[in-house]
Parts: structure tokens; C-alpha cells; sequence
């Protein structure tokens, strides 16, 4: 998928950030310093008038905050431009505004693709120009479809925009997806760059308030304007019209669709060997819950997947996400799907504020959460203590020798290792077949000792 300016509405809070970051400055102060201004600045060629580059620069990150499409953006501010560059240019216009959202579309997008926890499950990237630019170059043409590990294209200098008007992007994607795709390595990829001074993202630069001061000193600090309703159909949600103050109710404020993305792992649910047709996305307020599922079909279709979580606060206060359900056609099972959505969702949950992930097991639930490290509160643990020993002598342990063995046993994950001398796995044999259709109130508080392990025994790539 290539982000286009015309018609992308999803709100990109990231590209919002990155673009809040840089500086106004005139044509004659990015020609003073170009190496800094390239790094830390915002400015339009032509135009000298600082007042007016710093309305357009605030237009323009209104429009990333609020996924206004190009059309209307051109209506609003054209004409101040116009006025700035002395005459009508309106394939200036669209230049500029392309040039600088796809920037920060991308830079941002490149920042989430290599932090350490989506690199590790996402360690290639895959050049993307499905959809060439009106005026298509040959390093975008001849790039397309290409798949390296991903950062060997920071090294190339081929990190999209690469030219005016470019489109391109980079979409990361798994080993596995990466390998049914053709992995090449640098060497074998075409000779083609990018156009002089594009290509290559900038180091991490946060402005100095001083700097700021100086340079912009009337600029008004104008916090994001709350997700609403309309923001989600136009990401293309179904929603209702009570989810926004549902939101507000848990969070303390309005998520936007890009994190309700992320809660849903949407951003990580690839599905090897599975042709998605479609997939539906849906937001809204069940009584004190704040329910999100997604979706997907094949072209039959029938359902590849399904994700529902809820989200409430707690008596006492802090946010419980509950894992509702996640179901996947049998033959995606076993490729390690479950284990990248879940550490996908824990880590959107520690970086949401959620204070404890919940849910209830059936299936191969029982093991897995019970062997990952999840609790169980201590009455519903003795019961499963006492239903094991009762399962132990009908597999024909003595009564003694059965209550002896689960006396010894604490917690569920306890009961899941446990084995005896001759290798036979009792306690995973019991969770799958004898403990009931269902064991509920499984939990684990975020950042507690419990939680790391569960990221531990996830990350080796168990399947959930």
C-alpha cells in the first residue's frame, strides 16, 4: 500500500509528531545552512515572507492532525501561496504539499518499522510503488517489490521520498513474508538512487526552546484535536457515535485510529498462505466496556481471523484490557501468528497506560497462557488443583500419590510443567483435554515480574 495525499484520511499521529518538530524557515535561511535546515527545518523555495511560511507550515500540520485530503487543503491555502511566490503556480502547490506529508508519512512510519520490538518480528522492508507517481522515476520503478533487510535501505539512500511528488514507501514485513516474497541483498538490487538530496532521513533531532524562541516567537503551541467519530469512518471503522466518549470515560482521552490499530495488532496480523479479501474494523461502547475487533476474510468469504478485546477501568482505578476471543483458521495455526499479536498488543498496551490484560482460555488456551505465565486468582486455581487430581486417578494414579503431586503444585503454571521421570507431560495433558471446556479470570499485571516472562516465552515464538 503506498500513502497518497489525495486520499489518505487516516490519522498518522506519528507523522502529526514528526512534523510538529521541525522549524519555520525562509528560503534564505535554508540556503545559509542547508545541512541544518534539511535536518531540523520546514520551508517552501521561493518564498521569503516568514509569516507566511509559518501559516502554511501550521496549516499543513492541521491537515496531517485532522486527515484533510490534498483538494481541500489546495482550496484553504493556495491562494496564500500564490501570493507568497508572486503569481499562480498550482503545480507548485501540489508539489509542495506532497513533498513534505509523504516525508512525514514516511520518516515517521521508518521510526515505528526499526525500534527493537517491531524489527524483531519485522526485520525486512519491502519497496512499494504499486502505484507510480504521475511523473514516475526509474530508482522508484526499478526498486518496486524489491526486499532487503530492512535497514540496508537507509544505507542505500533509499528511504522514499526519493525525488518530487514521490509516493514510494517501505512496508516491513516477516521473515516468512519476506522469504515467499525473494529476499535479494544490496548487490543484486538495480544501480538506481535517489534524486540529489533525498533519500536519506536525518538524525533524531529534538529542537532546543531557545532556538525556537528566536525563530518563531509568535508560533502558538496547538494541541491535537480529539479523534472523533468521523475520523474513524474516514479510516474506514465502523464505529458508534457513543466510542469517542467511551474513550474518554477510560483513556482520559480520544484514541485515534492509529492506536486503535495498534491495540488490535492490525499492524502486525499478517496472514502467510492466506489470500485477505477484505477485513473489518469496528469501535464502540458495550455498557462500562470499550469493545475493538477486527476482521478478516478471504475471497470466499469466509473468516481467516478474528480479534475482539474490551477495555474498562478499574474499581480502584488504572485500565483492564480483556482478550475476548482470537480465532484463526486452522491452517494458519502453528506459524506463529498468535505469539506476534500478542506481544504486538502488550507492547501497545504498555505504551497506553493499561495497568492488566485479562481473559478467559479454551482450547489450546488452557496450556498456552497457563505455560506463558499468566495467573490465575488463587479460588479458581484450587479448584483446577482439585479437578487435576480427580482427572489423575481416573488416569490410574492412587488417590494419596495424586493429592501428594498436586499439593506440591502453586500456581496454573505450575500445573502446565508438570511432568513425570518418564517424560510424559501430565499437567499440559490436563489443561488441553480434562479441565473443563473453559478456565476463567486468567491475568497479568503490566511490568510485573509475570509480564516480562510471558514477553520472554512469546518472543521464542511460541504460537498463541
Amino acid at each position: 500500500m503506498v500513502w497518497e495525499t489525495e486520499d489518505s484520511t487516516a490519522r498518522f499521529e506519528e507523522a502529526s509528531d514528526w512534523f510538529l518538530r521541525r522549524l519555520p524557515m525562509t528560503d534564505d535561511e535554508f540556503a545559509s545552512d542547508v545541512e541544518r535546515a534539511r535536518r531540523t527545518g520546514f520551508w517552501l523555495s521561493g518564498v521569503t515572507d516568514a509569516a507566511a511560511v509559518r501559516e502554511v507550515m501550521s496549516s499543513m500540520q492541521d491537515a496531517l492532525d485532522r486527515g484533510v485530503p490534498f483538494e481541500k487543503w489546495r482550496d484553504e491555502v493556495g491562494p496564500n501561496l500564490t501570493r507568497a511566490w508572486g503569481g499562480e503556480d498550482a503545480p507548485r502547490v501540489e508539489t509542495t504539499v506532497r513533498n513534505w506529508i509523504m516525508r512525514s508519512y514516511n520518516e515517521a512510519r521508518w521510526h515505528q518499522q526499526t525500534s527493537p520490538a517491531v524489527k524483531k518480528l519485522r526485520p525486512y522492508g519491502r519497496f512499494d510503488a504499486v502505484r507510480p507517481t504521475p511523473d514516475p522515476t526509474p530508482v522508484c520503478t526499478s526498486w518496486n517489490d524489491k526486499v532487503m533487510e530492512i535497514e540496508e535501505f537507509a544505507k542505500l539512500g533509499l528511504q522514499p521520498p526519493l525525488h518530487h511528488r514521490c509516493q514510494s514507501s517501505i512496508q516491513s514485513l516477516t521473515r516468512r513474508a519476506a522469504e515467499r516474497a525473494g529476499i535479494i541483498t544490496p548487490s543484486d538490487g538495480p544501480g538506481d538512487r535517489a534524486q540529489k538530496g533525498w533519500g536519506k532521513y536525518q538524525d533524531e533531532w529534538e529542537p532546543d526552546i531557545d532556538e525556537v524562541d528566536d525563530i518563531v516567537p509568535d508560533l502558538p503551541v496547538r494541541p491535537p484535536a480529539p479523534a472523533s467519530v468521523d475520523d474513524y469512518r474516514e479510516a474506514g471503522y465502523f464505529v458508534d457515535d457513543a466510542a469517542p466518549q467511551k474513550m474518554d470515560d477510560v483513556f482520559g482521552r480520544r484514541l485515534t485510529p492509529a492506536e486503535m490499530d495498534r491495540l488490535l495488532a492490525a499492524d502486525v496480523l499478517d496472514l502467510p498462505g492466506a489470500r485477505v479479501d477484505r477485513s473489518i474494523y469496528s469501535a464502540g461502547a458495550r455498557g462500562d466496556l470499550l469493545v475493538g475487533q477486527a476482521q478478516y476474510f478471504d475471497v470466499t468469504g469466509r473468516q481467516l481471523a478474528n480479534v475482539i478485546r474490551t477495555y474498562k477501568t478499574r474499581p480502584g482505578g488504572g485500565i483492564v484490557a480483556k482478550n475476548m476471543l482470537f480465532t484463526l483458521k486452522r491452517s494458519l495455526q502453528g506459524k506463529g501468528i498468535g505469539s506476534r499479536v500478542i506481544l504486538s498488543q502488550m507492547a501497545a498496551y504498555e505504551a497506553m497506560g493499561i495497568d492488566r490484560v485479562e481473559l478467559d482460555a479454551s482450547w489450546a488456551g488452557r496450556y498456552v497462557w497457563a505455560r506463558a505465565g499468566f495467573e490465575l486468582p488463587l479460588a479458581e486455581t484450587e479448584r483446577l488443583k482439585k479437578r487435576m487430581q480427580k482427572w489423575l486417578v481416573k488416569k490410574g494414579w492412587g488417590k494419596d500419590a495424586a493429592g501428594k503431586a498436586v499439593s506440591r503444585l502453586r500456581t496454573v503454571q505450575d500445573i502446565s510443567l508438570f511432568a513425570t521421570r518418564d517424560g510424559r507431560r501430565w499437567g499440559k495433558e490436563f489443561l488441553l483435554t480434562g479441565s473443563g471446556r473453559m478456565i476463567r479470570g486468567f491475568y497479568a499485571d503490566v511490568g510485573s515480574p509475570e509480564w516480562e516472562k510471558i514477553k520472554k516465552y512469546l518472543g521464542r515464538g511460541r504460537d498463541a
